[in-house]
């Protein structure tokens, strides 16, 4: 059943603009921008590595880990403690797996939770 006229109170967007304090955007790769916070300072790291493993500069999955060392080095230093660290990455791809035993191998970091988006498009799609 569809109802015509206003949207309630409730439903209604919010035109309130909300600004987070002491917030910048750093421009730059994310190794070096990580490298200008100050360690203990951030309360979550949110990435989406590259995807295409093979295609970059570090061409493979051995100097793609070595990438993957660095930015994860850096989240582990500039997180607070008890902060969350979020990665997307296949499951289907080798070096996910290998990002989380290096989490915990090399960094010392609890691998605590995967979150798993199954989805019908994509990159991993094409290859079921």
């Amino acid at each position: 059943m569809s109802r015509s006229g206003p949207l309630s109170p409730s439903l209604a967007p919010r035109k309130k603009r909300r600004v987070v304090p002491d917030a910048r955007v750093v421009h730059g790769g994310c190794v070096e921008g990580m490298r200008e916070l100050d360690a203990n300072s951030i309360t979550l790291v949110l990435a989406d590595p590259p995807y295409g493993v093979g295609t970059f500069a570090w061409d493979g999955v051995n100097g793609y880990m070595g990438f993957a060392e660095a930015w994860l080095g850096e989240a582990k230093r500039v997180l607070k403690p008890g902060g969350a660290l979020l990665f997307f990455g296949s499951p289907c791809a080798i070096w996910t797996s290998r990002m989380n035993v290096m989490l915990e191998d090399t960094l010392g970091m609890k691998h605590v939770q995967t979150l798993s988006w199954v989805y019908s498009q994509g990159m991993q799609s094409l290859n079921p």
